[in-house]
């Protein structure tokens, strides 16, 4: 009995994604803005966290409720640019994607939660989350495309940084995902601006041929 190669397997989740599709998905959708959006008012979030800290405030409500609203405006500013994702042509990929994000969330809940239980002499969760970003992305690189093995490394470097340096954690790693956040969003409305113009400039073309031609 012969098997089908594996990349022909339309039951397997981890194979057969068209990420050209995603990206025009997310073109279409203008999810470029919504992720410069997102590294904005994360680097605030975070950048408020550290000021917290640096002052000596330990309660762990605060911190839970700027993580709660991280995680809520992130949510609602992905809702906007993408209000149903079954109407996507690429949805099994977004439905993919948005599961490796919400596994990643949830552990990062946990391992803060662990580290409360556990007592605050290591913070060593802030570590955690800058490894559970890499596998993250290592993830996303595996199932979708390779470039996503860029912020994966990104963040094994963060977590060396914030290693070094405890003292800011929140600062460097809300800076690290801020560089992501606005690197993708960058490329993907750069990429949608050439899209949008390339007919533009094909008729310009065209109308200096024609143009040339009847002068010769």
């Amino acid at each position: 009995m012969s098997v089908a190669p594996i990349e022909d397997r339309p039951g397997d989740p981890l194979f057969g994604f068209d990420f050209e599709r995603v990206i025009r998905d997310a073109r279409s959708n203008r999810l470029g803005i919504g992720l410069l959006i997102v590294g904005w008012f994360h680097l605030v979030i975070f950048g408020s966290c550290d000021l917290l800290y640096n002052r000596g405030d330990r309660s762990a409500l605060h911190f839970f409720a700027l993580w709660v609203l991280d995680v809520l405006l992130t949510f609602m500013v992905f809702r906007q640019r993408i209000p149903s994702i079954a109407s996507l042509g690429s949805a099994r990929s977004f439905r993919v994607a948005l599961r490796v994000w919400i596994t990643f969330a949830i552990l990062c809940l946990t391992s803060a939660t662990l580290n409360t239980i556990t007592g605050f002499q290591v913070d060593w969760f802030k570590i955690s989350w800058a490894m559970l970003s890499t596998f993250g992305f290592a993830t996303m690189a595996w199932i979708f495309h390779p470039a996503f093995l860029i912020p994966a490394v990104q963040m094994s470097i963060t977590a060396l940084l914030i290693a070094s340096h405890p003292g800011h954690a929140y600062a460097i790693f809300g800076v690290s995902w801020f560089v992501v956040f606005q690197g993708f969003g960058l490329l993907l409305e750069r990429s949608r601006l050439n899209q949008r113009l390339a007919p533009w400039s094909t008729r310009r073309i065209n109308v200096v041929s024609k143009r040339n031609s009847q002068e010769v």
